[in-house]
């Protein structure tokens, strides 16, 4: 769903003028993903049980569907995609 250009412009300038950085594409949205897990991987790197969160990750692959998928979600209902990334790293386990 697609929201009126008019009503969101006031809220997207705030928060551009508060320092969030605008993604507005798909590549945009990937990358900035990536540099959030080559952060969060960097924090976690001391702990053995920690698993990367690199292109095969079930993690960021959730994260991403969260994202894209989730404002197609009945009522933004985002259990259901959830549930499936829970379902698959259970079958992988």
């Amino acid at each position: 769903m697609q929201y009126d250009e008019r009503m969101i412009a006031p809220m997207r300038a705030e928060l551009t003028r508060l320092g969030l950085e605008e993604l507005r594409t798909a590549a945009q949205v990937d990358a900035a993903l990536t540099k959030m897990a080559t952060k969060v991987d960097t924090q976690n790197a001391g702990d053995p049980l920690y698993e990367k969160l690199d292109g095969a990750s079930l993690a960021l692959k959730a994260a991403r569907a969260l994202i894209f998928e989730g404002v197609v979600q009945p009522n933004g209902y985002t259990e259901p995609l959830l549930h499936k990334f829970r379902q698959e790293k259970k079958a992988g386990a």
